[in-house]
């Protein structure tokens, strides 16, 4: 029952929305992608140390990171 030129407006409404939505939750998250960006970059660094200390030590993966954070925060 709707014509053509209906329909056109109501697929540009949507898809006008859909931008808006996308461009408000970009907004929203944008503060929060660079800490999560540099906390990768920190945890595959840090990798290695954690699975050295766990080697040596030989104790448990929360132990060998409490021991790996406490490092790093003295430093």
């Amino acid at each position: 029952m709707t014509t053509q030129a209906s329909q056109g407006i109501d697929t540009a409404i949507k898809i006008g929305l859909v931008v808006l939505l996308a461009l408000w939750v970009f907004q929203i998250a944008a503060p929060f992608i660079s800490p999560i960006v540099w906390a990768g970059i920190i945890a595959i660094a840090v990798y290695p140390i954690f699975t050295l200390v766990k080697r040596k030590t030989g104790l448990s993966n929360g132990l060998s990171s409490t021991i790996v954070t406490l490092t790093l925060l003295a430093i």
